[in-house]
């Protein structure tokens, strides 16, 4: 019975530490942390995990039509307020970004490619949201 419950202490443990261990350092502008990243799995699962503790996450991929999106970096990413003035403008390093917003009405804006879409919402306290932005893939 010990050595069960020590395995499973164990498998616990790092189960919870590659978790964690994967998650890209956050990064902060002009008092908003975000964090971008996503690629590889581990990476990718840790992110989405994560995103339950994150008023937005963010979700980038391209579609042909024919088949799942896949998921784009090099996005670049602008978050206004309601009054369109720009908070946070960066590149993302993967498919996902996480942001911590306080409460309130924003627009995101999104550039992959040369082609850009926007995006408003509401952030109310403890309501996380989950934000999938897809482009087509050039004919």
């Amino acid at each position: 019975m010990r050595i069960l419950q020590r395995m499973s202490f164990l498998v616990l443990y790092f189960v919870t530490f590659a978790c964690f261990a994967q998650l890209p350092d956050a990064r902060s502008m002009n008092g908003i942390r975000f964090i971008t990243g996503g690629i590889g799995s581990d990476v990718s699962k840790a992110m989405q995990a994560e995103a339950k503790q994150w008023p937005l996450l963010l979700e980038f991929s391209q579609a042909d039509g024919q088949a799942k999106p896949a998921w784009v970096s090099g996005v670049k990413v602008v978050i206004s307020d309601a009054k369109n003035a720009p908070l946070l403008e960066t590149v993302c390093d993967g498919p996902l970004m996480l942001v911590k917003l306080p409460p309130g009405s924003y627009s995101i804006s999104a550039s992959y490619n040369g082609v850009a879409q926007t995006r408003t919402l509401v952030i109310a306290k403890d309501a996380p949201q989950r934000i999938v932005i897809t482009w087509k893939s050039p004919s």
